[in-house]
């Protein structure tokens, strides 16, 4: 696990794919499909514009539509605060001031979210926090299982 401190506060991260619960890996995985699909902030709205109008220009009904529903379902998601890569980084928490961190839904999510923040955690920190798992679980992938199974 990974364990970063936060004022007086300790918050784990499962950072392997082998330590991570199934239910918990699969919600993080959720969320981070969702991010592909979505945007996180206002200025990546202009990229689905145009790829929207692209694709209508080369006449493909279908593709713009799909571009439309990722771009409403962004903008919903933005609008709601409800960031998926924040998601996806916090469905990996283990534990939080040493207790099992269990509630996993979105509005315990967020609310957790908002009080790492408060706690000192910003942006860009997890953003950083966010890659540093990422590589850790791919690196997972490539080395194999800690008891050679796999």
């Amino acid at each position: 696990m990974r364990t970063i401190k936060l004022k007086k506060h300790t918050v784990a991260f499962y950072d392997s794919i082998f330590e991570t619960p199934i239910a918990v890996h699969k919600l993080h995985e959720r969320y981070v499909a969702a991010a592909a699909f979505t945007v996180g902030n206002l200025d990546s709205y202009g990229v689905r514009i145009g790829s929207a109008l692209n694709h209508l220009a080369a006449n493909n009904p279908s593709a713009v539509e799909t571009e439309l529903r990722n771009l409403y379902f962004g903008l919903y998601q933005f609008s709601m605060g409800m960031d998926m890569n924040s998601l996806a980084l916090l469905a990996l928490v283990a534990e939080v001031d040493e207790k099992p961190y269990v509630k996993r839904d979105e509005e315990s999510l967020l609310k957790l979210r908002d009080q790492m923040s408060s706690w000192g955690l910003t942006n860009a920190a997890a953003e950083k926090l966010a890659e540093d798992l990422k590589k850790k679980y791919v690196s997972n992938w490539i080395v194999g299982s800690p008891d050679g199974s796999e």
